[in-house]
């Protein structure tokens, strides 16, 4: 049950937006359009990690289809950083090499201290 999505853990999340689309209502913010396209776009993203995470870790999946989603989400990250600070040069590179950087390092110790 760990890790599910519950309906009840659907309806909580649905009454914090609520909450949070009623207060910026209440004090004239005007982000209520923002939070609610907000929260329905983090929905959708993370129903298709979850799904797409749930192919990658199932123990009968090759293994090489986890090392691909390594690679893919460090390429993301970079991609977003780049797109993000477009003003940096060289971006692109500088954020690809931190991220593999730190990947090496985190699953080094991960697979190092078996675990």
């Amino acid at each position: 049950m760990r890790g599910e999505l519950t309906t009840w853990g659907l309806a909580a999340a649905g009454v914090l937006v609520a909450v949070a689309v009623a207060l910026s209502i209440w004090q004239r913010l005007g982000l209520a359009r923002s939070i609610i396209w907000a929260a329905l776009r983090a929905l959708v993203q993370l129903l298709v990690i979850g799904v797409a995470l749930e192919l990658v870790i199932d123990p009968g999946r090759p293994l090489v289809y986890s090392w691909l989603w390594v690679v893919a989400m460090v390429l993301f990250a970079a991609w977003t950083t780049r797109r993000r600070a477009p003003e940096v040069p060289g971006g692109f590179g500088l954020a690809l090499s931190a991220y593999t950087a730190s990947s090496v390092v985190s699953l080094g110790v991960l697979f190092g201290f078996s675990i």
